[in-house]
């Protein structure tokens, strides 16, 4: 299936399917997400890695779904 994503993934409202090119590809459980006014997202949850890349349980997307690597702020488990 083209359009299936790993636990997050944007639509398409028009016709309900994920965006092509959008698969940021997490790999644990998304529990939460907030958007900011430049378009940037902040996820929340389960997962340690975003498309291969090490976060733990906190990241922050580029409007494209690209990670953003410049923020890392080592959140940890207890």
């Amino acid at each position: 299936n083209p359009n299936a994503r790993n636990r997050i993934a944007k639509l398409d409202y028009s016709t309900g399917n994920a965006i092509a090119g959008w698969d940021p590809n997490a790999d644990g459980v998304v529990r939460s997400l907030a958007t900011a006014s430049d378009g940037r997202i902040y996820l929340g949850g389960d997962f340690t890695s975003i498309n291969g890349q090490s976060r733990q349980r906190l990241a922050r997307l580029n409007a494209n779904g690209s990670l953003d690597a410049s923020w890392q702020p080592g959140a940890t488990s207890t």
